[in-house]
């Protein structure tokens, strides 16, 4: 968490287990952290319900595991504009 600046941090990419077991929690204290980055978890498969329950979290978007160079550009590039 010290590396990200309030000020910053525009999109955060993070392996979904490094927010477990509490992924709401995380994600809480990331956005506190940054209030305006971007916070993208990677995982394997995201559910709808995953989904929307990020997306009210306060999250950005999932990127699906394992990474391609054209997803990354294209969520990173998204969430800029955001």
């Amino acid at each position: 968490m010290d590396l990200l600046d309030r000020d910053q941090s525009g999109v955060v990419l993070i392996d979904r287990q490094f927010l477990e077991p509490d992924w709401q929690g995380a994600l809480q204290t990331l956005l506190l952290t940054s209030p305006a980055a971007c916070v993208v978890p990677i995982m394997p498969k995201a559910d709808d319900q995953f989904f929307e329950e990020l997306i009210r979290q306060g999250g950005y978007d999932v990127l699906p595991a394992p990474l391609t160079e054209a997803a990354v550009v294209e969520t990173i590039q998204f969430a800029w504009m955001y």
